[in-house]
């Protein structure tokens, strides 16, 4: 019998027990949710470590934006792995906090590159792009020194010390723990964690119209998309979208600010344009969200 994967969708949060005609991956149906995490976690505190590593040798644009990223994909899982009792004081204080800190200047640097660059392609008087790449090169100064004071093998032996530390402590707890019964899946736990997400997605949707509203949706968004693609292997292209989108608004609502500062009424006019095409856009794609998609196993022929 060949078997292969597929993404079905219950736009209408459809529970598990529905899902049941379709057979779960065994991978992720027979697998202990505290190995799942763990291994998960794992494999990409190490590609973080290697991303900073690289970042650290030569701190180019491209390796500024695949840190980001990385950083991203890791703090999304680490939001979920500290619901489930992964997370402590102690790591937060000594590794937590290094890694906001450095994911939150690295975003900075990369909004001042988005703005010169958009400032040019807008028309943006020279005088005022001269003023941004001065402020560009602030951040990158303070960027600089970030990443200067990362001690990369240390981050990487404190990842490792904590992760099988919490490890060994959730196991202990769970063999300990009253309810003998098998425990949970990892696809079971997983997809509550992820049913949660959805609906914080669906009911911001419902109600996002400000720039503060949609610039919400758009970090849910991306959490969403990073959770089906790091814990099940999922990609959308329906949430690659409306992140991009939301990006792009986000970007533009920025923009908005500096160009009212500069008063170029022309500039401000070609911006609200291209704001207006991204809005609609959007008023489109938020309708094609794919909620309840998950990863099954569905059997053809024998």
């Amino acid at each position: 019998m060949k078997f292969r994967e597929t993404s079905p969708r219950h736009a209408n949060g459809a529970t598990l027990k529905k899902r049941s005609a379709l057979s779960i991956a065994p991978h992720l149906g027979k697998t202990n949710w505290l190995d799942f995490e763990y291994q998960t976690i794992t494999n990409l505190s190490a590609s973080l470590v290697v991303e900073l590593d690289r970042l650290v040798a030569k701190t180019t644009t491209k390796r500024v934006h695949e840190c980001r990223v990385m950083l991203r994909r890791w703090f999304s899982v680490w939001k979920v792995l500290k619901k489930d009792g992964w997370g402590s004081d102690a790591f937060e204080n000594k590794v937590g906090s290094k890694l906001r800190k450095l994911l939150k200047k690295l975003g900075q640097l990369r909004d001042w590159d988005v703005n010169t660059q958009a400032g040019s392609d807008l028309g943006v008087p020279q005088s005022a792009r001269k003023t941004w790449k001065t402020e560009r090169e602030k951040v990158r100064r303070k960027v600089s020194k970030t990443i200067d004071k990362l001690d990369v093998p240390e981050i990487d032996d404190q990842l490792k010390a904590h992760l099988a530390k919490q490890y060994a402590g959730l196991k202990r707890h769970m063999s300990k723990s009253r309810n003998k019964a098998i425990p949970e899946s990892a696809y079971e736990r997983i997809d509550a964690h992820l049913s949660k997400q959805e609906e914080l997605a669906r009911k911001l949707e419902a109600k996002a119209k400000t720039t503060g509203e949609l610039h919400e949706l758009r970090l849910e968004i991306k959490r969403w998309r990073y959770m089906l693609a790091e814990f099940f292997g999922l990609t959308n292209m329906e949430l690659q979208k409306a992140q991009q989108c939301l990006g792009k608004l986000n970007d533009f609502d920025r923009l908005r600010i500096l160009l009212s500062e500069t008063g170029n009424q022309k500039a401000r006019a070609k911006l609200d344009r291209l704001r207006r095409e991204y809005r609609k856009k959007f008023a489109t794609i938020r309708h094609q969200l794919c909620y309840g998609l998950r990863p099954f196993m569905a059997s053809y022929g024998s």
